[in-house]
């Protein structure tokens, strides 16, 4: 008997036509979604959020091959949109006419897919599709068959892009099943800073892919915020291939999506490439956040840090997996890893579970993981000074974060994740 998930990808593929972009690769991964053997290799990377809750979210959801623009809502207002480059989507689709909040730079090219020829449409789509295939992960390869728009995001080389690029995400009232694409790709020497921003007030599921190369010398600072309560359930996918000499830097923060997976992948393609991964999680009631995060190490003399950090209050989840991989050729290599947790409930539940697989010999590798709750002697000292024991808390968890929040380099938006953070944690202590 077929389950649900399977009754509703099966009518999903009947509603794609033959003249639908990479059509042939949809059709390969459904048909690799419906083998057991691959389905039982997901066990383990599914194990504290059960892929069967996100499948169960998306078979709520209509699915439509092309996503419909709502009527364009008003988009929230953002502090650092005052010296922005900001691209509007709307469920999914890009929608020019909201998206000049500020200044439009010249050098960012942003184009749809389909606007190519046939022939550089089967050229982008080989640049990227191979991290999605690789994989052999779940929702990567339910995001190459559900697909829906794919943009291409352009800085050419030796541009340095000053101010910030948004790219806002706005999920209009109602169920949906969105699943954008964006490929972005940093030139030669170039620089840029981009902000993502996702709200939404229906209770859709999200499942974009973020697919960035990196060129030698290019250096990118990419922030993904989920920083509004919702019942949106999100199932993120972000890749990145850097090149020699490339630096590329990522904070994910999530204060209230019902759900969230997030899967990171970077592979490091060159020499002197540095990665720089962090994240700070805090979700509360039945809310789960789980981010699978992996650096492959392919060159010598690179570097990559990962730090994540949870607050996990009343019955939420928090999971961080991390793994780190350096080849037999990637001597010299030094990456580190850290997660930390502090759970505010007993019904509060957070998982770990740091990798490294090593095959080289010179390098400097470390990971480890803590989990545990708020000192009663930092809480008490606080309240000798006649703080009462609810602020007290909130102070020692806002410190708890900053370190996370600190390595935001622009000042705007590093305020304003602070302040959404002080909203978040005045709510969970209530």
């Amino acid at each position: 008997m077929k389950s649900s998930f399977d009754t509703w990808l099966t009518k999903v593929v009947q509603e794609l036509s033959p003249d639908t972009p990479f059509h042939t690769e949809r059709r390969s991964a459904y048909h690799a979604l419906q083998n057991s053997a691959f389905r039982k290799k997901q066990n383990e990377a599914y194990s504290y959020v059960p892929l069967q809750e996100l499948l169960d979210a998306c078979t709520r959801q209509p699915y439509p091959a092309q996503a419909a623009v709502a009527k364009a809502p008003t988009p929230p207002h953002l502090p650092y949109n005052h010296t922005a480059h900001t691209i509007t989507f709307i469920n999914g689709i890009w929608a020019p006419t909201q998206a000049a909040v500020g200044p439009t730079h010249p050098k960012i090219q942003l184009r749809r897919l389909n606007e190519l020829s046939p022939a550089k449409q089967a050229e982008t789509i080989q640049r990227y599709l191979p991290d999605l295939t690789q994989s052999e992960d779940f929702l990567a390869t339910l995001h190459i068959l559900l697909a829906q728009e794919t943009y291409l995001l352009d800085i050419p080389a030796h541009t340095r892009i000053d101010g910030t690029i948004v790219i806002q995400h706005l999920l209009t009232e109602g169920n949906a099943y969105v699943a954008p694409q964006l490929i972005a790709t940093i030139g030669h020497a170039s620089q840029a800073t981009i902000v993502e921003h996702w709200t939404g007030s229906g209770a859709s599921v999200a499942h974009p892919l973020v697919h960035i190369t990196l060129a030698e010398a290019a250096k990118l600072t990419y922030h993904t915020l989920h920083t509004q309560t919702t019942p949106c359930s999100h199932l993120y996918q972000l890749h990145c291939n850097q090149q020699a000499s490339s630096t590329f830097v990522h904070h994910a923060f999530s204060f209230g999506p019902r759900l969230l997976r997030l899967n990171a992948t970077v592979h490091l393609q060159g020499q002197y490439t540095a990665t720089n991964l962090y994240g700070l999680y805090a979700p509360d009631t039945n809310e789960k956040v789980d981010h699978q995060v992996c650096v492959r190490h392919h060159f010598p003399a690179s570097c990559s840090t990962q730090h994540y950090k949870g607050m996990v209050g009343k019955q939420a989840t928090g999971v961080f997996c991390g793994k780190t991989y350096v080849s037999p050729v990637a001597q010299q290599t030094n990456a580190y890893q850290t997660n930390q947790a502090l759970l505010l409930s007993e019904e509060a539940h957070h998982y770990a579970k740091p990798q490294l697989e090593i095959y080289a010999d010179a390098v400097k590798c470390s990971h480890g993981a803590t989990a545990g709750q708020l000192d009663p002697e930092h809480i008490f000292y606080l309240q000798t000074r006649g703080i009462n024991p609810i602020q007290a808390k909130q102070l020692l968890l806002e410190a708890f974060g900053k370190e996370i929040i600190c390595t935001v380099e622009t000042v705007d938006v590093r305020t304003y994740i602070q302040e959404k953070l002080c909203e978040r944690l005045t709510y969970m202590l209530q």
